[in-house]
């Protein structure tokens, strides 16, 4: 299947993903009160948290398919051992998840009272899932096999609504309902996805070779971590200072902006396998080339879109809660559309240096990114409610990968001059 096909059957599941995302807000709004949904966004903000559960194999293991492609070696035993390391790691993590409800009940869900610890794990274990999932999806990027891992969110989305509309129309709501919803289509998805990357967890993994592969995993596992401090503590700054109110109208705007996020996710990720062969192939100016139309077609996805949320925001908003009296702040959408715009630029850049395999310059920054990101929520958060936990995380980016990255990969990707 063409590169082109791919995004583009990528695109179609995402809109998917839309419309069901619309739909299973105002069904989870409609089962649960506003406290128990405020507490279901925050579990869900942990995802890039929980996503560390894969050490970073994901993103290792599609570079290390593309380099030994370039250099003509063998890649199917590397493939096999990664995808079984997920599937049982996945096995280990459904025992784990119990206990790391339990420990989130009590600490950053501390002020949602009446929560059962089976809500909050069955969605733990869901998002162990997506993270672990991650795995078998770059797999079959580099093996440019991206039609699965483009259309997957589609059908996990679309599974997500039949279950609520199954619990809805039978009368069952609060937490734990909301929690399976989410944790069964994850269920889903996995075994789906792992059957496609022909994983065979009873063959078991060469733990020698996994090792290795873990070994070259650890920038990424670093990355992953660094962002997870960047871009995932401002749920859990919120948990601690603003109300559940204030919340939900976080997650709403978030829930919309992340929409246009997602579908330039399916760029990036479908971008990637192109982009590591052109580095290791010794192609500067190609990768240069396509990242410009990667930012070109990026921004176009987000400005336009982002214009229209913002001039109408009380239909869409309407729509999405039920409720005609639900008032939106035109600031924090504002707020979103900034961050959203930085995303791009920067996620583009982060793009080209870690198909590359180039990770000290993010794990060089990004420790300063994340002390910048914290503080400044917290700060703003106090001052200015949910627009300031936003204007917090645009200050983080604005101040360090903004201008960063786009100038290391300038310095990267220069034409070398041809001999006399």
């Amino acid at each position: 299947m063409s590169s082109r096909t791919a995004v583009l059957a990528g695109w179609l599941a995402r809109l998917v993903v839309v419309a069901c995302g619309l739909l299973n807000t105002r069904l989870l709004l409609s089962i649960m009160a506003v406290p128990d949904y405020a507490a279901y966004a925050i579990v869900i903000s942990l995802g890039p948290w929980v996503n560390l559960v894969n050490l970073g194999l994901p993103n290792t293991a599609q570079n290390e398919i593309a380099e030994r492609r370039a250099k003509g070696e063998d890649f199917d035993v590397l493939r096999q051992n990664v995808v079984n390391a997920a599937a049982l790691g996945a096995l280990a993590f459904g025992v784990f998840s119990w206990p790391l409800g339990e420990a989130l009940r009590h600490t950053v869900l501390s002020g949602y009272g009446g929560l059962s610890v089976t809500g909050i794990a069955l969605m733990c274990f869901g998002l162990s899932l997506n993270g672990l999932g991650m795995v078998a999806n770059q797999v079959l990027f580099a093996l440019h096999r991206s039609f699965w891992p483009n259309v997957m969110p589609g059908v996990q989305a679309l599974a997500t609504t039949v279950l609520l509309l199954i619990f809805q129309a039978s009368g069952r709501g609060g937490l734990d309902w909301a929690a399976l919803s989410f944790a069964l289509p994850a269920v889903l998805s996995f075994v789906l996805m792992a059957r496609v990357a022909q994983a065979r967890p009873s063959r078991g993994v060469d733990l020698a070779l996994l090792l290795e592969v873990l070994r070259r995993s650890r920038s990424f596992l670093l990355l992953a971590f660094l962002a997870a401090a960047t871009l995932s503590v401002d749920y859990i700054v919120m948990a601690r200072m603003l109300t559940g109110p204030d919340v939900v109208e976080y997650s709403l705007a978030g829930k919309v902006f992340a929409v246009l996020l997602s579908v330039h996710a399916v760029l990036v990720a479908t971008s990637w396998t192109g982009l590591s062969d052109a580095h290791y192939q010794g192609e500067p100016r190609l990768v240069r080339q396509r990242i410009a139309r990667l930012l070109i077609v990026g921004m176009g996805v987000v400005l336009l879109p982002s214009a229209a949320i913002l001039a109408l925001k009380e239909p869409i908003f309407a729509l999405i809660t039920g409720r005609h009296d639900f008032t939106m702040s035109s600031t924090l959408l504002g707020a979103w559309a900034l961050y959203l715009v930085l995303r791009v630029w920067c996620d583009t850049f982060a793009l080209a240096h870690m198909s590359a395999g180039r990770l000290a310059l993010l794990n060089g920054y990004i420790p300063f990114q994340a002390a910048i990101s914290i503080g400044a929520q917290i700060f703003l958060g106090h001052r200015f409610g949910a627009i300031g936990v936003m204007l917090g995380l645009c200050a983080s980016f604005m101040l360090t990968a903004a201008w960063i990255l786009p100038m290391r990969f300038l310095q990267q990707t220069r034409p070398v001059p041809a001999l006399p």
